[in-house]
C-alpha cells in the first residue's frame, strides 16, 4: 500500500481548528463495515496508529465532538486502504444523511418547501461541524438548480468528493428527485477563495 500521507503531513491536519460530531464519524464506520467488515475497520485503525495517532473506531460516541483533523486523517486514510475513487467517496458522503441520528436532525426540514428547505438547511452545519460556512446564493426552482457555497473549510481535498455525496442526498430527500447531480464548481485547493457546488435536480 502506497503512502499518501507522511507523518509530518498528519500532524498538520491533527492540528486543523474546529471538531466535528462523533455521529459523522460513526456514519463512516458503518460504510466500512459494509464494505470491509471489521478487518477493514482494523486496518484502518493500523494505518492511522502508524501515523501516530493510536485510534479505537467502535469507541466513537454519536453525541461527543472530535477534532475535525482526525475525521480528515480518518478519510485519507480510508481513501487509500480501500483504493476509493471520488466516486468512492462520494458513496461514502451519501450515507452521512442516512444516517438516525444525523436524519433526525434534518427530518423536521423535510415537510418544508423548497425554497425554504434551502434556506434553512445551511445553519444546520453547524450542528455538526464547528467550523465552515454553508451559504446558498442561488436557489432556481425554474430550472432545477441550486448553488451551495462552504467557506473557511480549507482542510483537505479528499472533504470534496464527500461533501458532494452528502448535499446530493440532501436534495433528493428534500426534493424527492431521483436524477440530482452535484458538482463542485470551485475549490479552494485549485486556487478558488472557497468551494461552491453545482446542485441540479
Amino acid at each position: 500500500m502506497a503512502e499518501i500521507i507522511s507523518k509530518k503531513e498528519a500532524g498538520e491536519l491533527i492540528k486543523t481548528k474546529g471538531r466535528v460530531i462523533g455521529s459523522v464519524i460513526r456514519s463512516d464506520i458503518k460504510f466500512i463495515l459494509r464494505k470491509g467488515g471489521e478487518d477493514g475497520l482494523k486496518m484502518i485503525e493500523k494505518e492511522i496508529e502508524k501515523l501516530g495517532y493510536p485510534l479505537k473506531l467502535n469507541e466513537i460516541k454519536t453525541t461527543e465532538f472530535y477534532p475535525i483533523g482526525l475525521k480528515a486523517l480518518f478519510l485519507v486514510v480510508t481513501k487509500n486502504v480501500f483504493d476509493f475513487s471520488d466516486e468512492g467517496m462520494r458513496e461514502m458522503g451519501r450515507e452521512l444523511p442516512k444516517f438516525p441520528s444525523v436524519m433526525r436532525f434534518f427530518m423536521k426540514l423535510f415537510s418544508l418547501n423548497e425554497k425554504l428547505f434551502f434556506q434553512r438547511v445551511a445553519p444546520f452545519w453547524k450542528k455538526f461541524v464547528t467550523i465552515g460556512e454553508i451559504v446558498v446564493p442561488v436557489f432556481d426552482e425554474e430550472n432545477k438548480r441550486v448553488i451551495a457555497t462552504l467557506k473557511d473549510f480549507n482542510i483537505h481535498p479528499v472533504f470534496c468528493p464527500y461533501i458532494e455525496g452528502i448535499f446530493s442526498v440532501l436534495v433528493k430527500i428534500a426534493t424527492g428527485s431521483d436524477k440530482v447531480t452535484c458538482k463542485e464548481t470551485k475549490c479552494p485547493f485549485k486556487g478558488d477563495e472557497f468551494h461552491e457546488f453545482l446542485i441540479e435536480y
